[in-house]
């Protein structure tokens, strides 16, 4: 992670505010009190450590300001946050958790097991995706590129883009509905408006 808008006491200041905050959630899942307070019933103490090592990583990054570095952390921080994504997933226990919907109307609920597993479920395997695509981009550079980790890294990206066609989906509808309903709703305004004029001329 490279970022030359920020000077090196800069980077100092912000990559210690992320070592801050991520070392709060790690003494907590090692159970060093104060930090204890957080926990919560039925979570391993593993996913606020790996959590709050993401942070950790971040702010390494941002102090180094190298971009092999960075690419490492981001390997590892994508790698931490798919991890949690599949423990919640996939892992043991009842899942809750609150979704919501936004359209033309906005919605908050709680949703149960099912419905919470299903989407962090899809969220994980896009990470575990990406993550694979970022290791044979890391991995073909470092050996040149050979026809093996083209191929490799041309399926991935295919798999990437499968995975993430029910988004793409979603999307071209809420644009379609988007622009039809501004097409409708013109249509409406044009011919009640004409149907309005029209009874006043006859006035």
């Amino acid at each position: 992670m490279s970022d030359d808008k920020l000077s090196p006491r800069g980077r100092l200041v912000v990559g210690l505010l992320c070592l801050l905050c991520g070392l709060i959630p790690i003494l907590g899942g090692f159970g060093i009190s104060p930090f204890v307070g957080g926990r919560v019933a039925g979570v391993p103490d593993w996913v606020p450590i790996v959590g709050g090592g993401v942070f950790v990583l971040a702010g390494i990054a941002i102090v180094a300001n190298n971009h092999a570095v960075g690419a490492l952390v981001g390997l590892g921080a994508t790698a931490g946050l798919a991890a949690v994504g599949n423990w919640i997933a996939f892992g043991v226990g009842v899942r809750s958790c609150t979704m919501t919907f936004s359209g033309w109307w906005t919605s908050t609920r709680m949703a149960g097991d099912l419905p919470c597993r299903i989407a962090f479920g899809w969220g994980a395997v896009l990470l575990d995706i990406f993550i694979v695509l970022m290791a044979l981009s890391m991995a073909g550079k470092a050996f040149g590129n050979p026809p093996v980790f083209v191929r490799l890294k041309k399926a991935v990206e295919w798999a990437l883009l499968a995975a993430l066609a029910p988004l793409l989906l979603i999307l071209a509808v809420f644009a379609l509905l988007g622009s039809g309903g501004g097409a409708l709703s013109g249509w409406f305004s044009r011919r009640f408006g004409q149907i309005k004029k029209d009874g006043g001329d006859s006035r």
